[in-house]
């Protein structure tokens, strides 16, 4: 999709370099919501050079616009990325930019909060950890916003369990694994790419609670959607879970076989993605 998409803004953004009025601030809104989509489609398939400079334009968009949504969810974004790198300081500033963005949306502000918490738990901070959960509970309980807008497919119950889950996975994996089959029952059908990464995120939470054999048989059931969306997200969660299952066979933990099939599987993926 990406050709395409970048094809589209091209033309968008000509347009709109000779447009003037309500019509130049609308292409200017339509550019900036296409920069995002071609970030995030950056980031799917593993090009994190793209996705900075994606989001970056959409970013300098939404300035120019003054869209809070947009920049509190660009910002949003940047968190999660940092907290993909293992960088909880960058997740937590990102997060807490978000959430200060003047102007936004409960919604957005709800989702921000989501994404600190996971940064104070990868900081191993549990008590601001729990209270940042408890504030994105506040904002959700109180946010009468009916739009279908930025944020309104983030916020149904799978989404919010997967969030809570996310964090256990460093302070509570127990408690994790629960959550992540909870959320996993009620993940829609038609959105296997999504249900890829809490699957993966399910067996990180396995392995990080000692049941490396099961780590390696959901990790499994992971890699078989990475193969069919080709996400290199769900990837990404898959080499996590190698570095881990690799310990874990050191460590005469889990059979040698079994992590062997889901290791080979995950870097041949990685070489194709």
């Amino acid at each position: 999709m990406l050709p395409t998409v970048r094809h589209e803004i091209a033309l968008i953004a000509e347009h709109r370099q000779l447009a003037s009025g309500e019509l130049r601030t609308e292409l200017l809104r339509t550019e900036a919501r296409w920069a995002e989509f071609a970030s995030w489609l950056s980031d799917d398939v593993g090009d994190a050079a793209g996705r900075d400079a994606w989001a970056d334009r959409a970013l300098g968009l939404a300035n120019e616009l003054g869209d809070a949504d947009l920049v509190a969810w660009l910002l949003m974004w940047r968190s999660q990325w940092a907290a993909d790198q293992s960088d909880p300081r960058h997740a937590i500033s990102f997060a807490q930019a978000a959430g200060a963005t003047r102007g936004t949306t409960k919604r957005i502000r709800a989702l921000a909060a989501l994404e600190e918490a996971h940064g104070h738990a990868l900081a191993h901070d549990a008590a601001a950890c729990e209270r940042s959960l408890a504030a994105a509970d506040a904002l959700l309980d109180t946010d009468t916003d009916a739009r279908e807008d930025l944020g309104s497919h983030n916020i149904t119950a799978p989404y919010v369990l997967a969030a809570n889950a996310r964090c256990r996975i460093t302070l509570a994996p127990h408690k994790a694994v629960a959550t992540f089959e909870d959320e996993l029952a009620l993940w829609p059908d038609d959105r296997q790419r999504s249900r890829g990464i809490r699957q993966a995120q399910l067996a990180l939470s396995c392995a990080a609670a000692a049941e490396p054999d099961r780590a390696a048989s959901e990790g499994a059931k992971a890699l078989d959607i990475a193969r069919r969306t080709r996400s290199d997200v769900i990837v990404r969660e898959l080499r996590q879970l190698d570095r881990r299952l690799s310990s874990s066979a050191r460590g005469g933990k889990l059979p040698r076989d079994a992590r062997h099939t889901l290791s080979a599987a995950a870097r041949r993926h990685a070489r194709n993605a």
